[in-house]
């Protein structure tokens, strides 16, 4: 499907509803190539990516509180061998003993 847009002088593209109503995600990355104006929906990423950048904080929050649940409910996750006197400060540092 092929629809015109017109580009206003201050770089906003008014989208047709037609397309609007298939665009389902609400952030984008944009590029261009080829001359051809690109739109990718931006994936949440956990590594303080670009979606994480544009969040409140507490949009923060509520997102690493569901990754949480994800990795904790995920059947194929590896459970951990570290024990709680592993994770104390001074059995961390050899130069400590």
């Amino acid at each position: 499907m092929t629809m015109h847009v017109k580009l206003s002088k201050t770089g906003e593209i008014k989208l047709p509803e037609a397309i609007l109503e298939q665009l389902q995600d609400e952030n984008f990355d944009v590029e261009i190539q080829e001359g051809k104006l690109i739109l990718s929906p931006i994936v949440r990423q956990h590594n303080f990516g670009p979606a994480w950048r544009n969040l409140t904080p507490e949009e923060r929050v509520a997102d690493f509180k569901n990754w949480m649940e994800r990795i904790e409910n995920d059947p194929t996750r590896e459970p951990t061998n570290i024990s709680n006197d592993d994770l104390r400060r001074e059995n961390m540092y050899e130069d400590r003993l």
